[in-house]
């Protein structure tokens, strides 16, 4: 199966242990396909005699980033994959999260980390047509909930609901009773806490009617 017609990787298996013998070329998990039919970017997948050249990039694996830089802005031409910055390269070779650098409209560089897609159908992550598209900077939302949907409200953006932080914005359970614009993480009240689930004007959590 050639690269070029494979389906990419959505799910980190390729070749023989993709049902559609997927390639690992340019997905989310990594270039190369190992003999065991899984991406990844390590030695483990990319070496001469494990990688199979039909399902991904067999190269040297990369150098992952220790100081934030990736491709052309890195000494070693680093990955931001498996770095401690983000998963992706900006099209400055800083590594990060988020649109800025792993946006494929910004510039992300594919061969030095992840990028993604910016959902133009209100669907995120592996709901998505590409797999892997991310709800920040779309106009349904900048949130992924669980289901894959974009959307604003606390069904898409709450913690507590399993919104998807890796494609798109997630806000995190109140722990002091603040909401919104009061509370600095932008915190969502719930009802699970002792502080309630209303966030009112004024961005505090309760039960009542005041809230």
């Amino acid at each position: 199966v050639p690269v070029a017609t494979a389906p990419v990787s959505r799910d980190g298996l390729c070749g023989p242990s993709s049902p559609k013998k997927a390639t690992c070329a340019s997905s989310a998990f990594g270039n190369c396909c190992s003999s065991s039919g899984k991406c990844g970017w390590t030695s483990e997948f990319c070496s001469a005699g494990i990688c199979l050249t039909d399902f991904g990039t067999c190269s040297t694996a990369q150098a992952i980033s220790t100081d934030g830089k990736c491709g052309s802005a890195s000494s070693t031409k680093a990955t931001c994959r498996g770095s401690a910055f983000g998963q992706c390269c900006s099209a400055k070779g800083n590594c990060g999260s988020g649109v800025f650098f792993c946006g494929k409209s910004n510039q992300c560089q594919p061969l030095y980390g992840n990028c993604i897609d910016i959902s133009t159908d209100g669907k995120c992550g592996v709901a998505s047509s590409t797999g892997n598209a991310t709800c920040s900077g779309s106009t349904f939302g900048d949130c992924c909930s669980v289901k894959g949907n974009c959307g604003d409200t606390s069904f898409f953006c709450a913690s507590y609901n399993n919104c998807q932080p890796q494609f798109g914005t997630c806000f995190p359970t109140s722990t002091d009773g603040k909401c919104g614009a009061a509370s600095p993480s932008n915190a969502t009240c719930s009802s699970s806490t002792s502080f309630g689930g209303c966030c009112s004007v004024k961005g505090n959590c309760g039960n009542s009617d005041a809230f």
